[in-house]
């Protein structure tokens, strides 16, 4: 639809000559005897002279709407519109972050965003009862697989691939780094394993989907490689991007949004459940993706995890990222009475064995990396990790610490450690928690209530070689107020600059300024 208008206005005056054409003419003034007719126009072409001629005003207009916002049906074409502009950036993420994709591929990859957008477009939009089901976190686990299978089946024959059949369990056998499985394809049967007990939401389990459904089309390519960083980014991506269609599909055509959860109803019981369970069992679980570590601080867990920050992790090392359980609800360092994690020394060097344990049971190829992340007291535990390299042993190729309150009490085995590692301790100067986290305080309240004695260890600083990232953390501003036995508050400051630290934006702000080796 397109609306015109215009408008003008003039001032306008001019003088009109008497004119007299051609032929001979004679006159006198019978006075005078001159002649009567001098000055007069002889010129019939140009009878008039222009004094003034000016625009007063002046309106040209010319404007356009797009008519299908007046219906429902086209305010949604107009948002898929720009869904689908959207996908050229997605494409150039491949480009930018993998080797698989190069310019040259930049238009092949556009199309294999349409198609998988169409795809699952076909299996959900303008679906009521499978809408419903998206939205429920007490699905059963045959509703699942089949939901997987049905997305799966068609996206895969839309690309011009065989289908790939998607398999729903629930187990805690261990992949390739010893770590808890999430999703997996094996090249062994050339289907893909999704592993509901590790999967937090509908989004979360479309996201496996695509990692895996990436990599059986690569082993449909002939190029499929093992633990291949390249091929694990790239199918990180497209993971996200899969993920992402759904969860637009869902809202834009049936105004309903994925599940936010996954409670795992059912599976204890499921016949389906027990029989992909035993057939996942003797498969080859060392061909799985490769390994980068991250370690959560005290009392969280990878279920609390910021998975932006989870995926960011990712896109930086090209893998999908170990993230090591050992506090926090159903952590598994020590327990207090009431079933929390201690803060406490034994606790951090009790999961710094276990992951030295991990490192060493996997099973690194040429020039595989280790890349090790941790985040508060995390990176405490990973220093306790490093006490147990014995000569031999695969050294730590990247290292970075979070916000950690290096102590004395926490050394760093520099021999764990590669001479030519890129090694980061990133923090906001600003972070109380890890500033007093530094401190080893003996007697800190007296019988009048002020703190007595606060000792620093010299050790505590023990990070030779280490490149200091400072960075301001973006933050909501929320309150921590540390109030003594007596009642009186310590210090009121924000502590969002120690817990939101590992957030995507600041590995973005730290990644920013890493001198990378």
């Amino acid at each position: 639809m397109s609306v015109q208008a215009s408008h003008t206005g003039h001032e306008y005056e001019s003088i009109t000559h008497a004119t007299i054409g051609e032929g001979a003419i004679v006159s006198s003034d019978t006075i005078t005897a001159n002649d009567s007719l001098a000055g007069v126009n002889r010129d019939g072409l140009n009878t008039q002279t222009v004094i003034k001629d000016i625009q007063t005003a002046g309106l040209n207009v010319d404007a356009s709407m797009d008519s299908r916002v007046f219906t429902s049906d086209g305010r949604v074409s107009i948002k898929e519109d720009f869904k689908k502009t959207g996908m050229i950036a997605e494409a150039v993420k491949q480009v930018v972050t993998t080797d698989k994709v190069s310019m040259l591929d930049l238009d092949k990859q556009l199309k294999i965003q349409y198609k998988t957008y169409e795809s699952i477009k076909k299996v959900i939009a303008n679906d009521k009862e499978l809408s419903d089901k998206l939205a429920d976190s007490n699905l059963s686990p045959e509703v699942k697989q089949k939901i997987y299978n049905d997305v799966a089946n068609q996206v895969m024959i839309d690309l011009g691939y065989q289908k790939t059949k998607i398999n729903i369990m629930d187990n805690n056998q261990v992949g390739q780094a010893g770590i808890d499985i999430k999703g997996h394809y094996s090249e062994e049967d050339k289907q893909v394993y999704i592993n509901d007990i590790n999967i937090e939401s509908t989004k979360d389990g479309f996201k496996t989907l695509g990692h895996e459904l990436a990599h059986s089309q690569d082993n449909q390519d002939g190029t499929f490689e093992v633990a291949s960083n390249d091929q694990n980014n790239y199918a990180n991506n497209y993971g996200q991007d899969l993920a992402g269609y759904a969860d637009f599909i869902n809202k834009n055509y049936n105004n309903a949004t994925l599940a936010k959860e996954n409670n795992h109803i059912g599976n204890e019981n499921s016949p389906t459940i027990q029989n992909n369970n035993a057939k996942f069992k003797p498969l080859d679980k060392s061909k799985g993706d490769d390994l980068t570590i991250f370690v959560h601080g005290t009392f969280s867990s990878p279920k609390a995890a910021d998975q932006d920050f989870i995926d960011a992790i990712g896109n930086t090392y090209g893998e999908t990222p170990v993230q090591f359980d050992w506090s926090g609800p159903g952590g598994k360092a020590s327990k207090n009475a009431n079933g929390s994690a201690l803060n406490e020394i034994p606790a951090r060097r009790t999961a710094g064995k276990r992951l030295a344990a991990l490192i060493s049971n996997h099973k690194f190829k040429k020039g595989e990396k280790l890349n090790v992340i941790g985040h508060s007291h995390g990176g405490n535990v990973i220093k306790e990790g490093t006490q147990h390299y014995k000569k031999g042993d695969k050294k730590i190729d990247s290292i970075t610490f979070l916000a950690t309150p290096h102590r004395g009490s926490h050394m760093l085995n520099h021999k764990a450690i590669n001479k030519d590692a890129t090694k980061v301790n990133a923090f906001d100067s600003s972070d109380v928690v890890k500033n007093v986290g530094t401190y080893d305080i003996k007697t800190y309240w007296d019988t009048s209530g002020k703190h007595t004695k606060i000792t620093q260890d010299k050790h505590s600083n023990d990070l030779r070689g280490f490149q200091d990232v400072y960075i301001e953390v973006p933050n909501k501003f929320s309150k921590w107020h540390l109030v003594s036995p007596l009642g009186r508050y310590i210090y009121d400051e924000t502590i969002n600059d120690h817990s939101n630290i590992d957030s995507k934006k600041a590995w973005q702000l730290v990644r920013e300024k890493v001198n990378e080796k």
